[in-house]
Protein backbone atom coordinates (compact mmCIF):
# COMPACT_ATOMS: atom_id res chain seq x y z
CA UNK A 1 0.00 0.00 0.00
CA UNK A 2 1.36 3.57 -0.98
CA UNK A 3 1.77 6.34 1.87
CA UNK A 4 -0.92 8.53 0.54
CA UNK A 5 -3.34 5.47 0.27
CA UNK A 6 -2.87 4.61 3.33
CA UNK A 7 -3.27 8.36 4.68
CA UNK A 8 -6.80 8.05 3.20
CA UNK A 9 -7.78 4.82 4.80
CA UNK A 10 -6.41 6.32 8.35
CA UNK A 11 -8.57 9.49 7.42
CA UNK A 12 -11.36 7.43 6.61
CA UNK A 13 -11.59 4.85 9.09
CA UNK A 14 -10.98 8.00 12.07
CA UNK A 15 -13.50 9.58 10.32
CA UNK A 16 -15.79 7.30 10.19
CA UNK A 17 -15.60 5.68 13.52
CA UNK A 18 -15.56 9.34 14.85
CA UNK A 19 -19.06 10.81 12.53
CA UNK A 20 -20.59 7.71 13.66
CA UNK A 21 -19.82 7.75 17.38
CA UNK A 22 -19.68 11.89 17.76
CA UNK A 23 -21.33 13.05 14.50
CA UNK A 24 -18.21 15.00 14.66
CA UNK A 25 -15.92 14.81 11.76
CA UNK A 26 -12.23 16.69 13.26
CA UNK A 27 -9.84 18.99 11.79
CA UNK A 28 -7.19 17.31 13.96
CA UNK A 29 -7.29 14.49 11.45
CA UNK A 30 -7.95 16.15 8.59
CA UNK A 31 -5.61 19.18 8.37
CA UNK A 32 -1.85 17.15 9.12
CA UNK A 33 -3.57 14.52 6.07
CA UNK A 34 -4.08 17.30 3.86
CA UNK A 35 -0.58 18.76 4.81
CA UNK A 36 1.42 15.37 4.74
CA UNK A 37 -0.60 14.62 1.25
CA UNK A 38 0.97 17.91 -0.60
CA UNK A 39 4.26 17.62 1.42
CA UNK A 40 4.54 14.64 0.08
CA UNK A 41 3.11 14.38 -3.19
CA UNK A 42 5.59 17.96 -3.63
CA UNK A 43 8.59 16.58 -2.37
CA UNK A 44 7.98 12.44 -4.17
CA UNK A 45 6.44 14.08 -7.49
CA UNK A 46 7.46 17.57 -8.03
CA UNK A 47 5.27 20.56 -9.06
CA UNK A 48 3.21 18.28 -11.30
CA UNK A 49 1.54 15.86 -8.24
CA UNK A 50 1.79 18.77 -5.52
CA UNK A 51 -0.98 20.36 -8.21
CA UNK A 52 -2.52 17.16 -8.67
CA UNK A 53 -2.98 17.07 -4.60
CA UNK A 54 -4.11 20.91 -5.14
CA UNK A 55 -6.52 20.22 -7.69
CA UNK A 56 -8.05 17.05 -5.53
CA UNK A 57 -8.21 19.47 -2.83
CA UNK A 58 -10.11 22.05 -4.49
CA UNK A 59 -12.71 19.44 -6.53
CA UNK A 60 -13.30 17.81 -3.05
CA UNK A 61 -14.31 20.82 -1.70
CA UNK A 62 -16.02 22.54 -4.85
CA UNK A 63 -17.88 19.04 -5.20
CA UNK A 64 -19.84 19.47 -1.59
CA UNK A 65 -19.99 23.26 -1.69
CA UNK A 66 -23.13 23.83 -2.88
CA UNK A 67 -24.74 21.28 -0.69
CA UNK A 68 -23.10 22.64 2.60
CA UNK A 69 -24.09 26.70 1.55
CA UNK A 70 -28.26 24.82 1.27
CA UNK A 71 -27.61 22.63 4.34
CA UNK A 72 -27.21 19.19 3.45
CA UNK A 73 -23.57 18.66 4.57
CA UNK A 74 -21.48 19.63 7.23
CA UNK A 75 -18.06 21.64 7.26
CA UNK A 76 -16.17 18.35 8.53
CA UNK A 77 -17.54 16.36 5.71
CA UNK A 78 -16.66 19.07 2.95
CA UNK A 79 -13.38 18.80 4.70
CA UNK A 80 -13.12 15.45 4.65
CA UNK A 81 -13.55 15.45 0.79
CA UNK A 82 -11.15 17.81 0.07
CA UNK A 83 -8.24 15.68 2.53
CA UNK A 84 -8.84 12.48 0.50
CA UNK A 85 -8.84 14.73 -2.94
CA UNK A 86 -5.67 15.98 -1.85
CA UNK A 87 -4.60 12.10 -1.19
CA UNK A 88 -5.80 10.74 -4.26
CA UNK A 89 -6.91 13.65 -6.69
CA UNK A 90 -8.85 14.45 -8.80
CA UNK A 91 -10.61 11.70 -10.69
CA UNK A 92 -10.40 9.65 -7.15
CA UNK A 93 -12.18 12.33 -5.43
CA UNK A 94 -14.97 12.19 -8.08
CA UNK A 95 -15.21 8.66 -7.73
CA UNK A 96 -15.17 8.78 -4.17
CA UNK A 97 -17.70 11.47 -4.28
CA UNK A 98 -20.23 9.25 -6.88
CA UNK A 99 -19.65 5.70 -4.50
CA UNK A 100 -20.45 8.00 -1.48
CA UNK A 101 -24.07 9.78 -3.43
CA UNK A 102 -25.13 6.64 -4.85
CA UNK A 103 -24.50 4.74 -1.10
CA UNK A 104 -26.17 8.40 0.12
CA UNK A 105 -29.36 7.10 -2.08
CA UNK A 106 -29.76 3.83 -1.18
CA UNK A 107 -29.31 4.95 2.94
CA UNK A 108 -32.19 7.65 2.32
CA UNK A 109 -34.25 5.29 0.66
CA UNK A 110 -34.29 2.45 2.90
CA UNK A 111 -34.30 5.50 5.93
CA UNK A 112 -37.30 7.24 3.90
CA UNK A 113 -38.87 3.68 3.21
CA UNK A 114 -39.07 2.73 6.98
CA UNK A 115 -40.75 6.27 7.85
CA UNK A 116 -42.99 5.52 5.17
CA UNK A 117 -42.11 8.92 3.10
CA UNK A 118 -40.45 7.40 0.02
CA UNK A 119 -43.36 8.03 -1.86
CA UNK A 120 -44.01 11.40 -1.00
CA UNK A 121 -40.18 12.32 -1.32
CA UNK A 122 -40.02 10.99 -4.90
CA UNK A 123 -42.92 13.48 -5.73
CA UNK A 124 -41.29 16.25 -4.07
CA UNK A 125 -37.93 15.26 -6.02
CA UNK A 126 -40.63 15.57 -9.25
CA UNK A 127 -41.53 18.83 -8.51
CA UNK A 128 -38.68 20.34 -7.45
CA UNK A 129 -37.53 19.93 -11.22
CA UNK A 130 -40.68 22.65 -11.65
CA UNK A 131 -40.40 24.74 -8.63
CA UNK A 132 -37.17 24.96 -6.19
CA UNK A 133 -37.32 23.78 -3.09
CA UNK A 134 -39.76 21.01 -3.95
CA UNK A 135 -38.57 18.62 -1.73
CA UNK A 136 -38.31 20.24 0.63
CA UNK A 137 -42.02 21.68 0.45
CA UNK A 138 -43.19 18.26 -0.11
CA UNK A 139 -41.59 16.78 2.83
CA UNK A 140 -40.77 20.06 4.96
CA UNK A 141 -38.12 18.51 7.99
CA UNK A 142 -38.27 15.18 8.27
CA UNK A 143 -36.23 14.66 11.34
CA UNK A 144 -34.46 11.69 9.76
CA UNK A 145 -30.73 12.77 9.68
CA UNK A 146 -27.46 11.01 9.29
CA UNK A 147 -24.19 11.26 9.46
CA UNK A 148 -23.31 11.59 5.87
CA UNK A 149 -19.52 11.55 6.06
CA UNK A 150 -19.69 8.20 6.95
CA UNK A 151 -20.77 7.33 3.18
CA UNK A 152 -18.06 9.65 2.00
CA UNK A 153 -15.74 7.20 4.16
CA UNK A 154 -17.31 4.11 2.93
CA UNK A 155 -17.39 5.70 -0.81
CA UNK A 156 -13.18 6.02 -0.44
CA UNK A 157 -12.73 2.76 0.51
CA UNK A 158 -14.90 1.57 -2.74
CA UNK A 159 -12.82 3.68 -4.75
CA UNK A 160 -9.46 2.26 -3.60
CA UNK A 161 -11.00 -0.96 -3.80
CA UNK A 162 -11.78 -0.05 -8.00
CA UNK A 163 -8.23 1.63 -8.17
Amino acid sequence: MQPLEACIMAVASISLVTDLHRRRIYNAVLFPAIIFALLYRGLTGGWASLWEGVAGLGAGVALLLMAYAAGGVGAGDVKLLGAVGACGGPEFVLYTFLAGALLGGVVSGFLLAREKRLWLALKGACLSFVLPGGVRLWLGESGVKFPYGVLFCLGSFVALWLR
